[in-house]
């Protein structure tokens, strides 16, 4: 297996490549943005003790919902928008139960001019600036427009059309879906990617309800193909293998946000009690981000393990380089910076909605003199073992692996094979009380 993951992060590596990945990665960027703008949200008046629901509306009528979601854990997030995104109903759901009361306070954003401003942010070839802020004030409510959201129960609108997702196409291991091409045009060319179907999740067979799926999530310049090593390990008579594949350039409030609703269509033609979520390098970042977003809205109990394998928790410090310095910024690096809301918010959860229980893997086998930090080659052993992720994971080993032979280590394996038999036995064994 060929990864070709060591160099993502340098900023000097990606220099390298010319102007000529930027400007497909600008034109690729550009066209996204037009249909998914992304926004900053900071949102004032927040209890914390309440989760605070965001609803995106196509017009006024409370039956024209685009898209729900929530958040009790930070006054400040990243939004992923839609193109037909005219309006943002912000409540405080003080019973949590996604009906907007009367006594909740809200407030309703006309997002049209705001959507200029997002789309503006792309039409140089200089270094794109962040998204466009929008500060939130929770009141009561005073607003004429709001009135006939009242007593809407917006646990029921929480999926998204997603057009070009293949969600639950089954293909293989050599498919082009997981060519090493596949996943540069992914890295360089978003738009083609999609618009070639390559991104959605895909099956390696037929759902089978007798068998427990593990979904796998790639990290940067990936495909679901990296995890060849393991999936030819698994026993295949009870498990069945599904992954998550997705053009890594993008924004990761955007690729946690497809993960989400792709999981609600899945889970909604299928009868799942059980499944295994693991996830390598940046894709650890995606998939946590995914869990934090559905332990909100009690609609991922099924999930029985989550297993990151090399991932940046802490961010990565040449992803920041790449914001400040390079001729485009790819939306990626954006999330990947230390300092950015996604890392920060990431770990930003009580004891008491800490869910599933998660293995925490990572790789220490430093290569080359260049390396002044003690690493995996890629990632910084501080950023893979921030202490609030080593705080809330079950269980922590590291391995002598790089960050692409850790997929190979046949020790690896051994390890979460077991972990996931654990978390089953413990999970019969409630049941069975």
């Amino acid at each position: 297996m060929r990864l070709r993951l060591c160099g993502l992060f340098s900023f000097v590596m990606l220099a390298l490549l010319g102007c000529s990945s930027f400007h497909s990665l600008h034109q690729n960027v550009k066209t996204i943005d037009k249909s998914f703008p992304e926004y900053s949200i900071s949102i004032s008046n927040m209890s914390y003790q309440s989760p605070v629901v965001i609803v995106q509306l196509r017009s006024l009528d409370p039956l024209d919902v685009l898209s729900v979601d929530s958040t009790s854990r930070s006054n400040t997030l990243q939004l992923s928008a839609f193109d037909q995104t005219h309006y943002l109903l912000v409540f405080e759901d003080l019973d949590s139960d996604f009906i907007m009361q009367s006594n909740e306070p809200s407030q309703l954003i006309d997002l049209r001019n705001w959507h200029d401003k997002a789309r503006a942010n792309s039409n140089s070839l200089s270094v794109t600036p962040p998204a466009p802020s929008i500060e939130i004030v929770l009141a009561q409510k005073d607003d004429q427009f709001e009135a006939p959201f009242i007593g809407v129960n917006f646990i029921f609108k929480l999926n998204i059309e997603l057009k070009k997702a293949a969600i639950g196409q089954i293909t293989s291991l050599t498919s082009e879906t997981f060519s090493r091409n596949t996943a540069n045009i992914g890295m360089w060319k978003p738009a083609e990617f999609i618009d070639s179907k390559y991104a959605g999740l895909f099956f390696l067979q037929a759902y089978d309800p007798d068998k427990i799926p593990v979904l796998f999530v790639h990290g940067m310049n990936g495909t679901g193909g990296d995890f060849t090593p393991i999936i030819e390990q698994i026993d295949t008579k009870r498990y069945q293998v599904w992954l998550y594949n997705y053009p890594s350039s993008l924004s990761l409030p955007f690729l946690t946000k497809a993960l989400s609703e792709i999981m609600k269509e899945i889970t909604q033609r299928h009868s799942i009690d059980s499944l295994h979520l693991v996830a390598h390098s940046m894709g650890g970042l995606i998939a946590k981000g995914y869990l934090n977003q559905c332990s909100a809205v009690k609609e991922c109990d099924f999930i029985r393990s989550f297993t990151s394998i090399s991932s940046p928790f802490s961010g990565v410090k040449s992803a920041e380089m790449g914001v400040k310095y390079a001729p485009v910024v790819m939306p990626a690096w954006r999330g990947l910076s230390p300092n950015s809301t996604v890392i920060s918010t990431l770990f930003d959860v009580s004891a008491s909605e800490i869910s599933p229980p998660h293995f925490l893997i990572f790789g220490y086998r430093l290569k080359g003199a260049l390396n002044a930090e003690s690493s995996d080659g890629v990632i910084s052993l501080s950023s893979q073992l921030r202490p609030s992720a080593q705080l809330q994971a079950e269980r922590v080993i590291g391995f002598d692996d790089d960050h692409v032979t850790i997929l190979s280590s046949p020790n690896m394996h051994n390890q979460l094979f077991d972990f996931w038999q654990k978390q089953e036995i413990a999970e019969a064994g409630y049941l069975q009380f």
